[in-house]
């Protein structure tokens, strides 16, 4: 299965910002169940171990940290500033 993998915190305006303008929004929804992308959280509010291993492996500093994991493929990691658009040109691709 591909999965999106959505890394956030409650600290993080940057995160609540994406959440609202594309990672909660219906259309999201829609378009990732039309493609049968599983939507997975990583909450780094206290800085998990494990998560910053994964953002730090993957060329990042930090959340917010948007990554399309396709089946069989190579990790896709998305800008930390996120659109619809962006979303949606990343998830056509795979």
């Amino acid at each position: 299965k591909e999965v999106i993998v959505v890394l956030t915190a409650d600290w993080c305006l940057t995160c609540k910002v994406n959440a609202a303008a594309v990672i909660n929004r219906p259309e999201t929804a829609e378009l990732l169940a039309s493609r049968e992308i599983v939507p997975l959280k990583a909450d780094w509010t206290r800085r998990d171990a494990t998560i910053a291993h994964e953002i730090s492996r993957l060329g990042g500093a930090g959340v917010p940290f948007y990554v399309l994991y396709p089946a069989g493929g190579a990790p896709v990691v998305l800008p930390p500033l996120l659109t619809f658009a962006i979303l949606e040109a990343a998830v056509n691709k795979l």
